[in-house]
């Protein structure tokens, strides 16, 4: 079967005898992985491409026949912090994608999302933006019941609760988890939402990332995360 499909590119692996192996979520069929041959396009991860793809049923990994760039996420190089919010958000969709089916709702989310994120601005809060929307996407979006009594999220009952120890501190993180959640998806809005600041960024960052941990899987090994804590501090 050969097709044509958008795909966002998530991990390339070098191979012997000139081809690598191209890992891949794409709009047609999902997470998939593809031969390319040396002498064509380089793919590099964060990159939405347009492929033509032949895929043999129980014939192992299928092939790249063409392909055509549609958009270099991580292409500001020159700017640190953009490349450091990429290079965590690739690491996490790695994980997260690996295996998963066609879903052209999440599909069109990715690459809006980060269509946006390429042609913007640097944006500091965007990668926690981007996960708590990812949620919705994910079929594990929290309940956001927060209120003056249920002012702590918890993370394993995915709802806010009530809790008298909080510290002024975790107070604000989780209104501001509950004021994410209510807003729109941000390539959706042309109104620019208030950047979170420093320490509430991390603080709030490690909670999400708990919370995926206790929903989709692991995510106390990201190693770009120092990365992305001392480049965007």
């Amino acid at each position: 079967m050969i097709y044509t499909t958008k795909a966002l590119i998530l991990h390339v692996l070098e191979h012997t005898n000139k081809k690598n192996i191209v890992s891949m979520y794409t709009e047609h069929s999902g997470y998939q992985s593809f031969i390319n041959f040396e002498g064509r396009q380089k793919f590099h991860p964060m990159s939405l491409m347009e492929i033509v793809a032949q895929h043999k049923e129980k014939a192992g990994l299928g092939y790249i026949k063409e392909s055509r760039l549609l958009v270099h996420v991580n292409q500001a190089q020159f700017d640190m912090r953009k490349s450091a919010i990429c290079l965590f958000i690739n690491e996490i969709l790695y994980k997260i994608l690996h295996n998963k089916a066609e879903d052209a709702t999440l599909f069109d989310f990715l690459y809006n999302s980060l269509f946006f994120f390429c042609k913007e601005p640097y944006l500091a809060d965007f990668h926690i933006r981007f996960l708590t929307s990812l949620m919705r996407h994910l079929g594990v979006q929290p309940v956001d019941n927060y209120s003056t009594v249920n002012n702590f999220f918890n993370p394993e009952l995915s709802h806010f609760e009530p809790s008298i120890t909080l510290s002024s501190q975790e107070q604000t993180i989780y209104q501001c988890f509950h004021q994410i959640l209510s807003e729109e998806e941000y390539f959706c809005s042309h109104k620019r939402k208030p950047i979170l600041q420093q320490p509430i960024r991390n603080l709030l960052l490690e909670k999400i990332l708990q919370y995926y941990t206790c929903h989709i899987c692991d995510m106390s090994k990201i190693q770009s995360y120092e990365i992305l804590k001392a480049v965007c501090a």
